[in-house]
């Protein structure tokens, strides 16, 4: 095929685009319409060249389309186009009156040439042939498949087949022989027995009573014994529940003394505390009047012995009517009021204290009582 240079057309070898932009690349035979530029003449004329040709107006003899026949002409060189009518003759001014085919190409013996589909039928048949080859190929081969894989699942088929009936034969056969071990144990088992039991009855009748009676007697005095420990295992739970009782009822007497005797006490210190301060006050009154009757009055001592004045440089001394007797005995009262005041706080405190340890213990004795009662419930059963 001609390849011209760049971007060249392939379909009519035209420089300046591609076959790709051709606006005439579904006209086979474009070049040749176009005046002969870049045509192949040595190409024999492919079938689509003879159906794809366009009118050319611009050709010395106008186009005219092929017949129904594919473009043959049925006669000879004179055949039906002489009837066309019409002269091919040069006017006086010069132009070209095309009126047919029968004018003066008719008289120079000149006739169109008829074109041939042979190449186009052959190739056709050819194609045609070789599809059937092909075809039939194609058929063969699939058909050898199919019949291939019908034969490999047929006999798949069968081999499941008879393994499903070899495993089921296996199973009757596992089945039935596992049933007649069965029945042969069976059978011997049951011979055994009776063999023991016609022996037990004929010849070891005497010893089996005995053996009988024994056991009876056994099992008799396993039910007293039971019977025994029954009863002996009541009586130590009422007495436990009653010492329980009477463990939680002294307890309730001893609280309720301890917290009597408590406020007794704490009633008596708070008395002996108020008679305390009862004789603090009244020693302190005493005090006050003793203080108030030793001093004498500014009449009385004028009288006995009148005012001097003083010496000059000299201060005069003030002297108080205590003496340092009295001042020591205030002293020791005092000292002795408040050691008798911390004795009562002391013991008062050690009261609240003791009252507080009895109340604690009266709360917690429920709680210990009722451990106490599962522990002494749960002894029995273990000693059992």
């Amino acid at each position: 095929m001609y390849y011209g240079g760049p971007r060249v057309c392939h379909h009519f070898k035209q420089p300046g685009h591609f076959v790709r932009d051709c606006q005439l690349r579904q006209v086979p035979n474009a070049a040749a319409l176009l005046g002969g530029q870049g045509g192949d003449g040595s190409r024999a004329p492919a079938p689509q060249d003879v159906d794809g040709l366009l009118p050319a107006p611009n050709a010395i003899v106008p186009y005219q389309a092929p017949a129904a026949n594919g473009g043959q002409n049925d006669g000879g060189r004179h055949g039906p186009n002489k009837g066309q009518g019409g002269n091919h003759n040069q006017g006086p001014s010069g132009s070209c009156n095309h009126q047919g085919y029968n004018g003066g190409y008719n008289r120079g013996g000149y006739q169109q040439r008829p074109r041939s589909n042979w190449w186009a039928d052959n190739r056709e048949k050819e194609k045609q042939d070789k599809f059937e080859r092909v075809w039939d190929w194609y058929s063969e081969a699939m058909d050898n498949k199919e019949k291939e894989r019908s034969e490999r699942e047929q006999k798949q088929k069968e081999e499941e087949e008879k393994k499903r009936a070899q495993e089921a034969e296996d199973e009757r056969n596992k089945a039935k022989k596992e049933r007649q071990e069965f029945e042969n144990s069976l059978a011997r088992t049951v011979k055994e027995s009776m063999k023991e039991v016609c022996d037990q009855v004929m010849v070891k009748g005497k010893s089996n009573t005995s053996q009988a009676t024994a056991e009876v007697r056994r099992k008799e005095q396993d039910e007293k014994w039971w019977k025994e420990d029954a009863v002996a295992r009541e009586q130590m739970e009422k007495e436990r529940d009653a010492e329980v009782q009477r463990l939680r009822k002294e307890n309730d007497d001893l609280t309720r003394v301890a917290t009597g005797r408590a406020s007794k006490e704490l009633d008596a210190l708070k008395a002996d505390n108020q008679a305390l301060i009862h004789d603090v006050l009244l020693l302190r009154d005493e005090m006050e009047n003793l203080k108030r009757s030793s001093k004498r009055g500014f009449e009385v001592v004028s009288e006995k012995s009148p005012p001097q004045e003083p010496t000059r440089g000299k201060c005069k001394a003030v002297t108080e009517g205590q003496t340092p007797g009295d001042w020591a005995k205030l002293s020791e009262a005092y000292r002795r009021v408040r050691d008798e005041k911390d004795m009562a706080e002391h013991e008062v405190s050690a009261l609240k204290e003791r009252i507080n340890r009895i109340k604690l213990r009266h709360h917690r004795a429920p709680g210990t009582s009722s451990s106490e009662g599962r522990a002494q419930k749960g002894s029995p059963a273990t000693s059992k």
